[in-house]
């Protein structure tokens, strides 16, 4: 689950939060995971004071029970351009997963990397209007991703956030 907020969250019982990335007053983007069970209920609540969070959940298979994530890498700024360093994978057969937060729609692509949730939208009384959005791509073998990158159609406060995840 990612989610991104302006003050801190309550997490539901079952979730970690995995780490956050931090771009000033625009909030923090918090990325949180857990091992689904036999019976899961049909929602989950996050909730924090004052108005304004957003967020996506996404269902991965066959990641490891024991390390499910391998690392995670962070970026902020201040443009149009969404860009990330990118990440390197250690093992084969690793999903990356790479977010980033905008005040507008995005535009641009990332060549053989998968939307996931992408625009995901809400508008917060205190936090203006806010998009989170989610791209996704499995690594046969390990390596580098290269550098990341997409526009949107302002220039504004930016978070990025890449985790790899590993698989069984």
């Amino acid at each position: 689950m990612t989610a991104m907020s302006r003050s801190p969250l309550a997490t539901p019982s079952g979730w970690t939060e995995y780490g956050t990335g931090y771009a000033g007053s625009d909030g923090t983007l918090h990325v949180y995971y857990k091992f689904a069970g036999g019976s899961e209920p049909s929602s989950y609540a996050w909730t924090r004071s004052g108005a304004g969070i957003i967020g996506s959940i996404y269902r991965i298979s066959g990641a490891n029970t024991t390390t499910p994530i391998q690392l995670k890498s962070g970026s902020t700024g201040n443009a149009t351009a969404r860009s990330h360093s990118g990440v390197t994978t250690t093992v084969a057969n690793a999903l990356v997963l790479w977010w980033t937060n905008a005040n507008a729609t995005l535009s641009g692509s990332l060549s053989g990397w998968t939307s996931c949730g992408d625009g995901t939208y809400a508008q917060a009384t205190d936090d203006g209007d806010a998009y989170i959005n989610g791209f996704r791509r499995a690594y046969a073998s390990a390596g580098a991703t290269g550098s990341l990158s997409v526009n949107s159609a302002s220039s504004a406060l930016f978070m990025t956030m890449a985790i790899v995840i590993n698989p069984v």
